[in-house]
């Protein structure tokens, strides 16, 4: 499966789970020039940027850490942007990470969710 396909897999995955979590997905795949927001997302007044990282299970994807210090910097100054924007305070603010292992023998994914990780 090609990377750009495996990323497509994984958010369309993630937004399901939102959903039936009860959020309301706001977008996905949101560009802001040269940067990108994987989901925006809001529930009970809070608004949550979602960086989604899918990969195939295997030894180094475990062990792997999945959000470079560049891309957190990227996903930080889009959200400040769109927050600008739309004219919101970034008190009410979530960064949120959700990795999706995807085990290709046993066709199932496992999803790891980090909250506020900034």
């Amino acid at each position: 499966m090609k990377t750009q396909t495996l990323g497509h897999f994984g958010e369309e995955l993630i937004c399901k789970y939102l959903k039936n979590n009860n959020y309301k997905i706001i977008n996905n795949n949101h560009r802001l020039g040269r940067l990108e927001i994987d989901i925006i997302a809001t529930k009970a007044g809070r608004l949550y940027f979602f960086e989604i990282k899918t990969r195939i299970k295997n030894e180094e994807s475990i062990k792997e850490i999945p959000l470079q210090k560049s891309q957190a910097n990227n996903l930080k100054k889009a959200a400040r942007r769109y927050a600008t924007t739309h004219h919101i305070n970034l008190e009410l603010i979530n960064f949120d990470l959700i990795i999706v292992l995807l085990d290709r023998q046993k066709n199932t994914a496992t999803i790891k969710r980090y909250e506020n990780i900034f």
